[in-house]
């Protein structure tokens, strides 16, 4: 699964991540990955109540396949071995109407890879973070990559215990993590190219990892915020277009900014990232650039971004909004008694 070319034409993929809620959730990142990889391959999620009414409605998976595994997880601890066969029967006549070229186990247990290997696929791909029995239901395994996923949880919090409302027992905790999977920070590759870029320009800084692997940074200046300014080098990036063009005048930006500061109270006049897309998108009804830029935004999806300063909740939730992963390093932009 490391390039297209590994994978042929109009694949037909399984995907075994039963549960949980959160890890559906975080797994449903790299099925949209995937669906880039390969936009006309044939995409089932084989999931269990209730974390498989989060896929009902996803745009990526082509068919939703639901498997309770509840009932085979209570057999299972009271050695009710005949229910555990009738439930199996239940999967494997689940999946028997269809065929599949690849199945990728994204969960790892002994049971969803027996599920795995029930889906009969020629090609069964498993993760390396796997329980006890699980490869011998695999034809190969994923190799052991840095989870970006322990990073962020990290980084959130030492935000956390920066903003007063964490542990350092926490924060200890996820270092030990980390080390016994052999992770560190350096293997998120956005951390230290915000860190540079705020270390040579004195100001804060923000990157983002592009789906194709680029880093893009972005700087503060008079009229944007760092993570602004990121944001729309990586939608240039995205849409084509040359770094010279200035796709929003500050025609546009200096009324939005004397309305910050001269109406609404606020003391920092630039943009944040809510601002910054509302004027882009007043730009774009004139101007083909800025509208080319607009239609990148839902290519950022997935993407990981590091801010060398603490974001405001602001733009913490105009990330989520977009799907971008977003870290910050665990100190403010300024010396304030008080933040928002």
């Amino acid at each position: 699964m490391r390039n297209s070319s590994a994978l042929p034409p109009r694949s037909r993929i399984l995907i075994v991540r039963l549960s949980s809620i959160g890890d559906v959730l975080h797994t449903t990142t790299v099925v949209h990955n995937l669906r880039r990889l390969a936009p006309d391959a044939e995409i089932t999620w084989l999931a269990s109540p209730p974390a498989s009414t989060l896929l009902e409605t996803n745009p990526d998976i082509d068919r939703l396949l639901v498997f309770d595994r509840r009932p085979i997880d209570e057999a299972g601890a009271h050695l009710r071995l005949r229910t555990c066969w009738r439930e199996l029967k239940k999967a494997r006549a689940l999946l028997a109407p269809y065929t599949f070229d690849i199945a990728l186990d994204l969960q790892g247990l002994f049971l969803t890879g027996l599920l795995t290997r029930l889906s009969k696929a020629p090609r069964r791909i498993g993760i390396h973070e796997r329980h006890e029995g699980n490869p011998l239901f695999m034809t190969e395994m994923a190799p052991d990559i840095p989870d970006p996923h322990k990073i962020r949880r990290y980084y959130t919090a030492l935000c956390d215990l920066r903003k007063g409302n964490g542990a350092q027992s926490i924060v200890d905790k996820l270092e030990l993590l980390m080390e016994k999977a052999n992770v560190s920070t350096n293997d998120r590759p956005v951390i230290s190219a915000a860190k540079q870029k705020a270390a040579l320009t004195g100001d804060p800084a923000a990157a983002i990892e592009l789906p194709d692997g680029t880093i893009i940074t972005g700087k503060t200046s008079s009229l944007l915020g760092a993570v602004s300014a990121m944001l729309l080098n990586a939608l240039k990036v995205l849409g084509g277009i040359d770094d010279s063009v200035n796709l929003m005048s500050p025609e546009i930006i200096e009324p939005i900014q004397h309305l910050k500061t001269a109406h609404l109270g606020n003391h920092n006049p630039r943009l944040h990232l809510d601002e910054m897309l509302i004027a882009l998108t007043i730009c774009a009804t004139h101007d083909p650039n800025a509208e080319t830029a607009m239609q990148q935004l839902e290519k950022l999806r997935g993407c990981e971004a590091h801010s060398s300063v603490i974001l405001s909740e602001v733009d913490e939730n105009t990330f989520k909004k977009l799907g971008v992963n977003v870290t910050c390093e665990p100190q403010y932009q300024t010396k304030k008694l008080f933040h928002k």
